[in-house]
């Protein structure tokens, strides 16, 4: 099996394992502890080796007999933790693309959620994560359903401060475009209120950019510009944003290029200025990340000199 990153799934869902490791509910007390031990033990060994060693082979390994000794023990409660068990092994599958066996452990994981759990948010990352398999199939139907699930799901039960409602929300506008469904993107757009909802700055940050992205598709671009705008003063309000370093890269690429969709060549010039300054504010330590960054800014600058006849500017910057 080989090592390679895991999925967003496994940090998602370990609250569920660090909850139970420290509090046990008296529904617990009749659980043999020395087997009620050792399966967390297992549990959290199989986790470390998905979130420190990049060990899927050990991961699965242990995450197997923590399930397997979950399952077999009389009088251990089958719970969120053994639910976490079992997304915290999909996240391995999908990891290295087995989405067969990551869908099974999904959908075990969804069984018990509903008995036991049946308004957490765990189960809108279940019908999140389930969509992104069905997409990586090519299955786009099925996944637009999982991620109305998922988006219907955590607007029902007031999880829209989140980051997976940021997400699904971005994907699900995002699919939306794929399959040509543009009405019905928009209808999704007016269908959250933004000045409504008690969100952090960086989740509405992520969804301004979704609506900004949504907008440039639909042709209306003083509308996309103006959410773009609001992205950039929330940018501007906030102090130490190092946490959320990528997010405010991918928000400079977007921007860029939309600017550069539309011809607005030196608004795009000018926001490309405004990333080289972002980027060089950031920690000097992290040169593998501005490098990239630089990189990706200097090609989209000099896409913009090609594209206004500046040939010696736009060669200049793509050797630099």
């Amino acid at each position: 099996m080989k090592s390679i990153p895991y999925s967003r799934t496994a940090i998602s869902l370990l609250m569920i394992i660090c909850f139970h490791a420290v509090s046990w509910s008296q529904d617990h007390s009749e659980e043999d502890q020395k087997v009620r031990e050792l399966i967390y033990k297992f549990g959290m060994r199989g986790y470390e080796h998905i979130q420190y060693n990049i060990n899927l082979d050990s991961a699965e390994f242990y995450l197997t007999k923590a399930l397997d000794l979950a399952y077999q023990s009389s009088n251990y409660i089958i719970d969120e933790r053994v639910a976490n068990y079992h997304v915290l092994l999909a996240s391995v599958y999908r990891t290295i693309y087995d989405n067969t066996k990551a869908l099974y452990h999904l959908n075990e994981a969804e069984k018990i959620l509903d008995k036991v759990a049946p308004e957490s948010i765990y189960l809108a990352s279940l019908y999140h994560n389930k969509g992104n398999i069905y997409k990586s199939r090519n299955d786009f139907y099925r996944t637009k359903e999982y991620y109305e699930f998922a988006l219907d799901f955590m607007i029902k039960h007031g999880y829209q401060n989140t980051d997976d409602f940021a997400f699904v929300f971005s994907n699900y506008i995002s699919l939306l475009f794929e399959l040509k469904e543009d009405k019905l993107a928009e209808e999704q757009l007016a269908r959250i209120n933004l000045t409504k909802l008690e969100i952090s700055p960086f989740i509405s940050h992520r969804i301004q950019i979704t609506y900004a992205n949504a907008y440039s598709q639909l042709d209306k671009y003083d509308l996309a510009e103006s959410y773009f705008k609001k992205a950039q003063q929330i940018i501007d309000k906030q102090g130490d944003i190092t946490e959320y370093t990528n997010q405010i890269i991918k928000y400079y690429y977007n921007i860029i290029d939309f600017y550069i969709y539309y011809n607005k060549y030196d608004k795009a010039l000018r926001e490309c200025d405004n990333a080289f300054s972002y980027i060089e504010s950031l920690d000097p330590r992290s040169t593998k990340s501005k490098i990239t960054f630089h990189a990706d800014i200097l090609y989209r600058a000099a896409s913009v000199y090609f594209r206004i006849g500046n040939l010696d500017k736009a060669l200049k910057l793509s050797n630099m």
